[in-house]
């Protein structure tokens, strides 16, 4: 009797994302690579304190959020910071980073947006 082979192993299902989570993440992602762990809960803790914002409401706030890394970080440091949270975005969800002088977040999140639709899902 031949041994029996198995089945191609089916690949284990990823959670998959809203593209409001997936900018949630990128800013997760992008203040502790750059700031530390240990700045990443403060960080929002002055976001929720100082300006009402809370995590969730990070992707319907991003005035506030550059506004407030400007203030943190200066013009020049808020600047890297917010092209660090578009690449992390834009790697995820597959499109081109496209490091264009003068844009903001806001400009990198509005193209990302009328890129790829905010209804869809990604993994």
């Amino acid at each position: 009797m031949e041994p029996q082979t198995s089945s191609p192993a089916v690949p284990s299902l990823k959670p998959v994302r809203s593209f409001n989570e997936i900018v949630c993440q990128a800013i997760d992602k992008t203040v502790e690579e750059l700031l530390g762990q240990k700045v990443v809960e403060p960080f929002y803790v002055h976001l929720s304190e100082r300006f009402g914002v809370d995590r969730d409401e990070l992707p319907y706030r991003i005035d506030t959020v550059c506004s407030v890394l400007e203030d943190l970080f200066g013009v020049k440091g808020a600047h890297v910071i917010e092209r660090k949270i578009a690449k992390h975005l834009y790697d995820k969800i597959l499109l081109p980073f496209d490091d264009k002088q003068g844009s903001t977040l806001e400009d990198y999140l509005e193209l990302a947006k009328r890129t790829v639709s905010a209804d869809s899902f990604y993994v």
